[in-house]
């Protein structure tokens, strides 16, 4: 699929009259793909069939040019053939990826205009419906992968990551009495386990 518009797509989006439609392909994480069109009909696009899927609701789509995360939601019917509520429950969709495109469903050798893209977040189910948050590639570069480094150290002193061997500064000790919250008296005080 092309990043770029077609002279002819761009001609025909150009036009007072437009005939086109968007198309969802959702693919999860094991490479299994789903998709979908808003048009009235199944649509072969790039050897791909989307299928009519009057349920599909998008959101406004919202693109910017800064670095801020630009979500969308994405509403459906559940269908236990294509995207039912025990695979979404059990993870099956999460971070699978989506791509949204427009076509010209009169002329589809005019290719497809990229309209977003993106793995999908939050997922909610009520009655029947479900509906999914929609993450732009910003998102991603927004979470830390991997570990921070910083002037002061994060590891907590003593675990597997410092490397500081805390026995030589480990103690034991038996309480003896108590002199007040803050102060007590110990016997046997010994270095090192």
């Amino acid at each position: 699929m092309s990043h770029s518009i077609s002279a002819g797509l761009r001609a025909h989006l150009a036009g007072e009259v437009t005939t086109t439609a968007l198309l969802w392909l959702l693919t999860r994480q094991d490479n299994v793909q789903f998709a979908f069109t808003d048009y009235i009909t199944n649509l072969v696009f790039d050897g791909i069939t989307y299928k009519d899927a009057q349920g599909f609701t998008p959101s406004t789509i919202k693109i910017n040019s800064s670095m801020a995360v630009d979500n969308m939601e994405l509403d459906s019917i559940l269908d236990a053939a294509e995207i039912g509520e025990v695979d979404i429950m059990s993870g099956l969709f999460d971070y699978a990826s989506v791509q949204i495109l427009m076509v010209n469903y009169e002329d589809l050798t005019q290719g497809s205009l990229i309209l977003k893209s993106g793995i999908l977040g939050n997922v909610s189910i009520e009655k029947g419906q479900f509906t999914a948050e929609i993450r732009g590639i910003a998102q991603r570069i927004q979470q830390t992968i991997g570990r921070v480094y910083s002037p002061a150290c994060n590891a907590l002193l003593g675990d597997a990551r410092c490397t500081k061997d805390l026995t030589s500064f480990t103690f034991s000790a038996s309480i003896t009495g108590k002199i007040s919250n803050q102060v007590f008296s110990a016997s046997a005080l010994t270095q090192g386990l």
